[in-house]
């Protein structure tokens, strides 16, 4: 899906290797933009695709039955992020999936999972 990490492998150690994502999560991002920029924000249309992507990838996982069980905004990565004067554009992808569940059994959803570590391509 063109708004989820896309998981390039697993090493033996059992950590996973997925895209990077150059500007870090949403939160990173955002809280730069607080302390940095000051007089930039994010215009409504930049928040709405980002919503919608990110939609877009909680209903493919969705249809797969799987269930993103803390999607937050440090689960949100930020590969694109382009504020002009004259235009803006984000692209967000969907990170975090080891906390993903595909139990129809919500008290199994509830439980604790301990995330595996991440590493980027290049570590």
């Amino acid at each position: 899906h063109p708004h989820i990490l896309t998981c390039h492998g697993y090493l033996d150690n059992g950590d996973v290797v997925l895209e990077f994502a150059p500007l870090g999560s949403l939160a990173q991002v955002l809280s730069s933009m607080q302390s940095q920029m000051q007089h930039k924000k994010l215009t409504w249309s930049v928040q709405r695709d980002s919503s919608r992507q990110i939609c877009s990838a909680m209903a493919h996982l969705a249809e797969l039955g799987v269930v993103h069980r803390f999607l937050m905004l440090r689960s949100v990565m930020v590969t694109h992020l382009l504020l002009t004067t004259s235009t803006a554009s984000i692209q967000t992808k969907l990170g975090d999936l080891e906390t993903c569940s595909t139990s129809p059994n919500f008290d199994a959803i509830l439980q604790p999972v301990t995330p595996v570590r991440w590493a980027a391509p290049e570590a």
